[in-house]
Order: C-alpha cells, then structure tokens, then sequence
C-alpha cells in the first residue's frame, strides 16, 4: 500500500491518502465546513462535535457534491475492494474505538485509517466510538449505501439510508 498526502485547495486542510488496489484513497474523513454538514463525534456530553479529531458529516446531497476537484464518492464496488479478504481490523485506528467485550482492536495495516465517527440521523448523533460510516454513491430499493465498519460486524456496504442521514465521506481519485 502506498501512501501520500493531497491538499483541498478549497481550504487548504491536507488529507492522508492510500493507494488501496488500483483505487487512491483519502485517509481521513473530510473536514470541508459547507451547509448540510456537520461535525462528527457528537454525544449527549459533546452536542457540538469535533471536527479537530472525527471530520465532518454530510447529508447525501451535501456528500455528492463534496469531493475536492478530481476526487468522487466511491462506488460500491470500489469500497467492497478495501474490504476484499480483509477483516475491518485492518481498515480500523487503533484508538478511539470502544471495541467491548466482543470487538477486536484495529490494526490499520492497510492505512485507511478509519475512525470511529457515527453518523447523524434524526438530529441525533448515533454511534460515535463504536462505528465508521461513509458515504458511497450507490443507491438500491430507494436507500443509500455505506461503507460499514465496527469491531464487531464485517466490513461491508450496507443499506437503509436516506438522503437526510448524514455520513462521513471518503473521496477515490478520479
């Protein structure tokens, strides 16, 4: 696996990239601050989030339009590339998770390097420490796919949410 940095020459912040397969990864969730965005990381204790550490979340019309020049949501074919024959440990931080009882801690060997930033939906933070969501641009039966992982879940890309959910985005160079 390769890796690098890019610059967003919309605010000049720089992202960790990875060469997974054929595929160049942004490393980092996007921390581009737009309307219909949040910050990721938010609880009960923390409403406000923190875009320092977790980045930031999009609703899905936000996340499409989102990527830097030359970047784009992955599809779901891309993403289920990053998981081929791997276990979510791989793609996991070693720190930041609540792994629990059941959970395995991540390792990152392959240097995507996901966090643990939940996602929001119903003006309420879900999942923050325990679940790394992102956006892809695949929709099936009305509802939109995700790039899962946890410590304990498979890797996957799941469905079930809706254009008003906001997610963390991961870019792939065009």
């Amino acid at each position: 696996f390769r890796t690098g940095t890019m610059v967003d020459e919309r605010d000049l912040q720089e992202y960790k990239i990875v060469k997974i397969g054929d595929d160049v990864w942004m490393a980092g969730n996007l921390n581009y601050e737009t309307e219909g965005s949040v910050c990721a990381g938010g609880s009960d204790e923390n409403p406000e989030g923190d875009c320092d550490t977790y980045g930031r979340l999009y609703n899905y019309e936000t996340a499409s339009e989102m990527c830097p020049d030359g970047w784009r949501l992955p599809t779901a074919a891309e993403a289920d590339n990053i998981y081929k024959d791997r276990s979510s440990s791989a793609l996991r931080t070693g720190d930041l998770w609540d792994v629990g009882t059941h959970g395995t801690v991540g390792s990152d060997e392959v240097g995507f390097s996901a966090i643990p930033s939940g996602y929001y939906q119903n003006e309420d933070y879900k999942g923050t420490g325990s679940i790394f969501q992102a956006w892809t641009s695949k929709k099936s039966a009305g509802n939109h796919g995700v790039i899962q992982l946890s410590p304990v879940m498979s890797p996957g890309v799941y469905y079930g949410y809706t254009d008003d959910d906001y997610m963390a985005v991961r870019c792939v160079k065009d």
